[in-house]
């Protein structure tokens, strides 16, 4: 499932598929799909804490805490720093992000009316669909950086540029699982367990 989502090896075309089936469901031209600067792509940056932060005082009517006990510390997430092995194997134009998957931007263009649009970007929305603790994947896993809507004349259709991204799952963890046309993944050795020793 993952490995349709976010193929180990971009799958470029697999995408050019998936955009040119929706456009053609909500009835869109699409004209453009090609690889974007990845220094263009905006990410998001981790969270950051310091522990010598100073407490924010008590609310007004709360009681503050008693001397000696602690407040719970709030959850930040961090960047996953990327090794020079994970970004060696990275399709081309591919960056490591912020969570550490690595990042595929492009942009693409398509023309309809306002309803047709709309129906696009439903048809986008909908290729990884969850629901409480199910996920179902019908195509790639997409984030919409971005998008630009002109008309060029009074009775030309819309033009929509979107600046999108997909994400790429290390080799181990793709469709394959790391395995080739050749030869099946490598085999993870086993964890052996000390055995103490005994003295007579």
């Amino acid at each position: 499932m993952l490995g349709r989502a976010a193929p180990a090896d971009g799958d470029t075309p697999g995408l050019l598929e998936q955009l040119v089936s929706i456009s053609d469901e909500a009835k869109t031209g699409f004209q453009l799909l090609q690889q974007a600067d990845a220094a263009e792509v905006a990410q998001p940056a981790a969270a950051e804490t310091t522990a010598d932060a100073p407490a924010e005082p008590p609310a007004e009517g709360e009681t503050p805490p008693a001397e000696g006990t602690t407040t719970p510390e709030a959850t930040t997430v961090s960047a996953v720093p990327a090794t020079e092995a994970s970004a060696a194997n990275l399709p081309i134009g591919a960056t490591v992000g912020s969570a550490g998957l690595g990042v595929l931007p492009y942009d693409v263009m398509f023309t309809g009316d306002f309803f047709q649009i709309a129906d696009l970007f439903k048809g986008i929305d909908e290729m990884i669909e969850s629901e409480a603790a199910n996920v179902e994947v019908g195509g790639r896993l997409v984030t919409v950086n971005g998008f630009k809507m002109t008309k060029p004349d009074p009775g030309a259709p819309l033009e929509v540029e979107l600046s999108i991204s997909t994400y790429v799952l290390p080799e181990s963890q793709g469709l394959t699982a790391g395995a080739t046309s050749t030869a099946p993944p490598e085999a993870v050795p086993a964890a052996t367990t000390p055995v103490a020793e005994t003295t007579p």
